[in-house]
């Protein structure tokens, strides 16, 4: 197999450069060759109140999420016309280019790494693996089971809902069930509700995966005997442990043989965020209050 060449940058949140108040937040992987760019951000930032004074959380979750927004901009506009760039000479040349693009000053409160580069078989791996070692490693809360919660793979997932417009369209809702009184973030609702439910199974042991896809099961049944649930999508979020796929196989094949359940997967998402867009136009739902001009 051959090895690919990437280059990447560490992105870093810097609170107070004269006390040295700083910590990884994010990482870019970029390869030309094989045309592909991706990042992944620490949304996980609750801690951080505690770890600096004055921390804005609010600023830092728009920085970041903006950041995002402009790599998959640049993924979509660049990287799928690469020949036509590469005549131009419009590429960029590496990772730090991509970051300087997006952020062209260096000495505020967001920075990057100096470039860093390397070779490998499979750059999706190699992506979480740096993100593992240079980002997750330096998280100042401790995380019990989790490697990932359920709010961090719904950020898996919001992009994609955000640029097919879905996301408008979402609101919190607490159901009654006859056994449960169960709430959810994100649901939206023409005649029925539609519940869409990020469920992360990257967890430190596969016996807290089984148990977690059992709860769920429970949730499912009761949701089922509801005439007001239309569908739940269980938007998953897979382990980052090699030793724990066997278990997320296991628990996705089971969880997917449940009534009114669909089983959404990380690379699956800007095709469910375009098939919900067109069920949403279709069916006229309604945009929430918060959203209706």
């Amino acid at each position: 197999m051959e090895l690919i060449p990437y280059t990447y940058c560490v992105l870093r949140y810097v609170h107070d450069p004269v006390a040295g108040e700083a910590i990884n937040v994010g990482v870019v992987v970029y390869s030309s060759q094989a045309r592909f760019l991706s990042v992944k951000i620490e949304h996980r930032y609750g801690a951080f109140s505690d770890l600096f004074a004055g921390f804005d959380g609010e600023h830092f979750k728009k920085v970041l999420l903006q950041f995002e927004a402009q790599v998959e901009h640049i993924k979509s506009t660049l990287l799928q016309e690469q020949q036509r760039l590469l005549r131009a000479a419009r590429l960029p040349a590496d990772a730090l280019a991509v970051c300087r693009y997006i952020w062209p000053d260096n000495d505020l409160s967001f920075q990057t790494s100096p470039l860093l580069a390397g070779v490998t078989h499979d750059l999706r791996t190699v992506t979480l693996e740096i993100f593992e070692r240079m980002v997750a490693a330096q998280r100042p809360e401790k995380h019990g089971e989790d490697r990932r919660n359920d709010e961090e793979v719904w950020h898996s997932y919001e992009g994609a809902l955000n640029r097919a417009a879905v996301t408008k369209y979402l609101q919190r809702r607490t159901i009654q069930t006859s056994a449960f009184e169960l709430k959810f973030d994100h649901t939206f609702k023409n005649e029925r509700i539609h519940i869409l439910q990020p469920l992360s199974f990257d967890l430190l042991r596969s016996q807290s995966i089984a148990e977690k896809a059992a709860k769920y099961a429970g949730y499912s049944v009761a949701l089922s005997e509801t005439p007001e649930v239309s569908r739940i999508y269980l938007l998953l979020g897979a382990p980052t442990l090699e030793a724990n796929k066997t278990a997320y196989t296991r628990a996705k094949d089971y969880l997917g043989r449940m009534r009114d359940v669909q089983i959404i997967e990380e690379n699956q998402a800007d095709d469910f965020a375009k098939d919900r867009a067109a069920y949403i136009k279709e069916h006229d739902v309604e945009p929430t209050s918060a959203n209706k001009p």
